[in-house]
């Protein structure tokens, strides 16, 4: 008899428990490597704002009057920081609330792209109203989607489900 030269080779020492672990397995949707992208240089950005805080605060320590309004601004931007890192930890090893937590950061996000001032300066009425219509029109809609791929959507529940017997 002869072999099947289109058949899978035959391995040694994978079980059929082996197999289904592997088939099982969900991959991270791209909604999450976005979140994770965003969030890296966002950390970067209060870790950054704390230590020129702090160094301020170190070479002018005689001019400060107040040091418990520093402190606190100090302590916010690090609070900031470790909450983003802890929503960057979970949206990797996917726990489940780091999935809520996720949609509330990108709603949060879309809040301030929204509600922001517009300081630009356009040359014509044309372009006043392309960047009015993306504003408040364009840019909502890509939040709206993205928290639909990261919380919403079945590869997302899937995702974040899996691990439900790790946080049990």
């Amino acid at each position: 008899m002869e072999r099947n030269p289109y058949a899978p080779p035959v391995t040694q020492g994978v079980t059929p428990q082996d197999i289904t672990f592997l088939r099982d397995a969900v991959p991270r949707p791209i909604a999450a490597w976005i979140f994770l992208i965003v969030l890296s240089p966002c950390m970067a950005f209060f870790a950054f704002n704390a230590a020129r805080l702090l160094w301020a605060v170190l070479s002018h320590r005689d001019a400060i009057r107040s040091g418990v309004g520093v402190a606190v601004a100090i302590a916010w931007q690090l609070f900031l920081v470790a909450i983003l890192l802890c929503l960057a930890i979970g949206i990797y090893r996917g726990a489940r609330w780091a999935r809520w937590l996720g949609v509330a950061a990108i709603l949060a996000f879309a809040a301030f792209s929204v509600l922001r001032t517009d300081t630009t300066h356009y040359a014509n009425e044309a372009q006043s109203a392309g960047g009015f219509i993306g504003k408040l029109f364009v840019i909502p809609l890509l939040f709206a989607w993205w928290a639909y791929a990261i919380g919403f959507s079945p590869k997302a529940k899937r995702y974040f489900s899996q691990h439900k017997q790790n946080e049990a």
